[in-house]
């Protein structure tokens, strides 16, 4: 295919990126009540991608996104009474799409996402027309490749999929307005029976600055007709000084079990939940903000409530530096928490720095009294525009547990085709 198109070579646009990271983690209790004082992981991880674009008059385009993860403590041994590595590789994106920037039809073939219809991932083809610069839609039939019980993808025979979406994105008239609109219907088989079928709804109208609204849905109807997932969120700027948001959240025990943190020991529920925040500026460097929440568990109607007041101050010392103080009263489902939280951050065009602290006293609904206290320590240095790595150092200690995380990446980007630095003057955290 590449000889193919190798008369219009001097067109074609490359562009690629290889990154590696590690992590560990460490968890030592205080007791051995479970069978072991001790909880470890490790895992590496690996990426390729690589892009060719602007081929031939058509202007065709080749992706591909090839992983691997390693994980050191993966699957138990039953006969060594140990936990066996494993890898797990997988082909993210192998496609090769038709552009056909000056026609109505542009078809696609290989595995590729269609995120249009939801977190949908095709070993097939799709088949899009455009209406309009602004609408159009496709229609996507092959293998399913996404499994519910694992984080890869994995081609399975019996596994078959298909859907149609319709989609408007309005033209960018700038920063200040958007307009988004996607709707899809999918039906997902498994050996000839249908497995799940859903209509995902995705929607962004932002009328001016800082007034927004989201939504995103999955109504699924196959297994049963229920919700599966909803966000909902609805950001309005009052007068010039003053904004405000609401958030409606429900998820199914997938999600909740990704939302989890880490010291939370209750088993995946799904939640239902609904936040109020407002924002007052108090000048063009501080800003004050005052957030509630109010959530359920459905398996054991377990509750959630926050209470919080935050200050955040950018040109903090100099313009490079940026804080921000919070105050948290919090019902956590099984205890009631009081929390103090401290953020200070410094940013160059080379490389950000960034501390966090949280400190709880936590009365648990058992009677005891446990003080978490939870930091992170983050670097992150462009050391080119092409050249780019990352470290974060964890502790989450408490009087049961403690927990030592890291996570090293080390990124290098290539190809002739022109990319935007990640951080080259960019704004000061948390005013985007």
């Amino acid at each position: 295919m590449l000889i193919f198109f190798s008369l219009h070579s001097e067109a074609i646009r490359t562009s690629g990126r290889l990154t590696f990271g590690v992590a560990t983690s460490t968890e030592r209790f205080s007791s051995s009540d479970f069978g072991s004082s001790s909880n470890d992981t490790l895992f590496s991880s690996q990426r390729v991608y690589y892009k060719i674009s602007e081929i031939g008059q058509n202007k065709w385009e080749v992706v591909s996104d090839l992983r691997n993860k390693y994980d050191a403590f993966d699957k138990l041994n039953q006969t060594a009474y140990q936990l066996d590595p494993k890898d797990e590789f997988q082909a993210r994106q192998l496609s090769v799409r038709m552009v056909n920037p000056d026609g109505r039809w542009s078809p696609i073939i290989g595995r590729f996402q269609v995120p249009e219809s939801g977190s949908v991932f095709v070993d097939g083809a799709d088949v899009e027309y455009r209406f309009s610069p602004s609408l159009y839609s496709g229609v996507f039939a092959g293998l399913n490749p996404k499994q519910i019980d694992k984080a890869y993808l994995v081609s399975d025979s019996k596994a078959t999929q298909a859907g149609a979406f319709l989609t408007y994105q309005k033209k960018s008239d700038g920063w200040d307005t958007n307009q988004y609109f996607s709707h899809g219907i999918v039906q997902q088989s498994y050996n000839g029976q249908t497995e799940r079928q859903f209509i995902f709804h995705n929607a962004i109208y932002q009328w001016q600055e800082d007034s927004r609204l989201i939504s995103l849905a999955y109504f699924d109807f196959v297994p049963k007709t229920y919700v599966q997932t909803m966000y909902l969120i609805y950001q309005q700027k009052l007068s010039r000084y003053f904004s405000s948001e609401l958030g409606l959240l429900g998820i199914d025990v997938l999600e909740y079990q990704r939302r989890q943190g880490f010291l939370e020991r209750l088993s995946p529920s799904p939640y239902k939940e609904a936040h109020l925040n407002f924002e007052y500026k108090v000048d063009r460097d501080s800003t004050l903000t005052l957030t509630t929440l109010a959530g359920e568990r459905s398996s054991d109607q377990l509750k959630r409530t926050d209470l919080g007041l935050g200050y955040r101050l950018q040109s903090f010392i100099t313009k490079n530096w940026d804080t921000q103080f919070r105050v948290i009263n919090r019902n956590n489902f099984t205890s009631r928490d009081n929390i103090v939280s401290w953020s200070l951050g410094y940013f160059s065009n080379s490389y950000e720095i960034v501390g966090d602290a949280d400190y709880a006293i936590q009365k648990n609904n058992d009677g005891t009294v446990t003080h978490p206290l939870n930091t992170e320590l983050s670097l992150t240095s462009f050391f080119s525009k092409d050249l780019f790595a990352s470290a974060v150092l964890q502790r989450s200690a408490d009087e049961n547990v403690t927990i030592l995380g890291t996570f090293v990446k080390v990124g290098y980007r290539f190809g002739n085709r022109e990319l935007p630095p990640i951080r080259d003057g960019a704004a000061p955290r948390g005013s985007l």
